[in-house]
């Protein structure tokens, strides 16, 4: 006996539901990361994001991985006014990467308003990188509530 369509694929709000998941689930909005190497001339960074991804292996099942290497992710330091505060960046320091809506090359190699190259979004090619944030186990522990201050860790 044929088995009812609606009853193999589900109720239309299931399939909208896992269709705005799977969206949602491959859009990327920022995570933290930990940078490998930081090239001071290019002001850019090589960062391992630090969130791990899912993918399926070869029975289906879902697995957790890595996601690869961010590289020539370009790093925001506090800038305004014809001034720059810039620090040292160094392997290991915790960041926050932020992707862009659109693809960011023609902006990043040209400044100004541009055309995008192509119509990715979101994606792990077109991030930036602010050094700063950090988890718990790095936090500064030196740090002052009463006023502003550069500290060391």
């Amino acid at each position: 006996m044929p088995v009812a369509l609606n009853s193999q694929l589900g109720s239309k709000e299931q399939a909208d539901a896992q269709l705005a998941q799977a969206i949602m689930s491959a859009m990327r909005v920022s995570m933290p990361g930990i940078i490998q190497s930081f090239d001071p001339d290019a002001v850019t960074a090589v960062v391992q994001p630090a969130i791990k991804g899912a993918e399926k292996d070869e029975s289906g099942a879902q697995v957790s991985v890595n996601l690869p290497l961010l590289v020539d992710v370009p790093v925001v330091f506090p800038r305004g006014g014809g001034c720059t505060l810039t620090f040292p960046v160094k392997p290991g320091d915790e960041c926050l990467v932020i992707f862009a809506d659109r693809c960011i090359d023609f902006w990043w190699q040209s400044g100004g308003i541009q055309e995008p190259v192509d119509e990715r979004m979101h994606d792990l090619s077109d991030a930036f990188c602010i050094v700063g944030p950090q988890s718990q186990a790095k936090k500064n522990r030196r740090y002052q509530h009463q006023c502003g201050r550069a500290a060391q860790r």
